[in-house]
């Protein structure tokens, strides 16, 4: 074979091969799209099998339910004495007017509902930091007594009073050393966020204190932004003895007067002016205290 013929072959083969390739890669990703699309219908499929499952099952658990009707809610708080008043109301699907007497259980006790217009309503007074969980409610008549479980735990504290979660955004650095302080600057800023509940619960106040061992040196006053946020600047220097703790933090009052600090930042030093690692504070949301200082909750 001629040389120029054997080119001319090689050239051909080469060309085959790149043709070939080119559709060998056209095919595979047409063969990726149509796998992501049987995926993506697959789990469409599941999605809606899962939905229909919890469909059947809450219509099961409604089928076999002795009650037709059933809610909770708070109606008022006492800051005061720390509690809670909820409402209860049920109303079942069979019972004998004037016969049937329905009871909430809760832990070991029973208290009585009573009928007005078709509904059982009975209102208990609760702990305001602290779970009432209803275990179920009881109907007893001259002859049968039947019980629908209800395990609602109902937490007045996460419902009616707001949470307060402040945090710095910045950088922290450390200066100059002296015999028995080290010197620590701090450039960011200070947000305090604050989701109110409850019927229209007011914040009357938000401060940033400046806390070394427990004793507030330096309270500012933080203003609420155009967009609703409280935010202050936070570009300060801070001389802090070896061994000391400081931290900024939120004080946020509200309508009730009930006090909310929420710590933004912390800096412990050990006897030597050394950083000490005290995470704990991390995530927590804020204490909450009376007017006189008292602790009333900390998670």
């Amino acid at each position: 074979m001629k040389e120029w013929m054997k080119r001319l072959f090689t050239a051909a083969v080469c060309i085959a091969l790149i043709v070939s390739l080119v559709g060998i890669h056209t095919l595979k990703e047409e063969m990726e799209r149509e796998i992501g699309y049987l995926q993506s219908q697959i789990q469409s499929l599941e999605t809606q099998n899962s939905s229909i499952y919890r469909e059947v099952d809450e219509m099961l658990e409604k089928e076999a339910s002795l009650l037709s009707f059933k809610e909770w809610k708070i109606s008022s708080i006492d800051v005061e004495n720390e509690t809670a008043n909820i409402v209860f109301a049920i109303t079942p699907k069979e019972y004998q007017e004037g016969m049937t007497e329905a009871f909430l259980q809760i832990g070991s006790q029973e208290y009585s509902m009573t009928m007005e217009d078709g509904i059982y309503r009975a209102g208990i007074e609760a702990a305001l930091f602290e779970n009432c969980k209803v275990d179920a409610v009881v109907l007893r008549d001259s002859t049968y007594t039947r019980t629908e479980h209800l395990d609602w735990n109902i937490y007045p504290r996460y419902d009616m009073l707001p949470d307060v979660y402040a945090r710095f955004d910045g950088n922290w650095s450390s200066g100059s050393r002296g015999k028995d302080y080290i010197t620590i600057a701090c450039d960011g800023e200070i947000r305090v966020d604050i989701d109110s509940k409850g019927d229209m619960h007011e914040i009357q106040s938000v401060h940033l204190l400046e806390v070394l061992d427990g004793k507030v040196r330096e309270r500012t006053k933080i203003l609420v932004d155009e967009n609703g946020m409280y935010t202050a600047e936070c570009k300060e220097k801070y001389e802090l003895p070896f061994g000391s703790r400081f931290e900024l933090v939120a004080e946020v009052v509200d309508q009730y007067g009930l006090v909310y600090k929420s710590i933004a930042e912390r800096w412990v030093s050990d006897d030597k002016g050394q950083p000490v690692d005290e995470i704990d504070w991390l995530g927590r949301g804020a204490a909450i205290y009376n007017q006189d200082g008292k602790l009333l909750f900390y998670e």
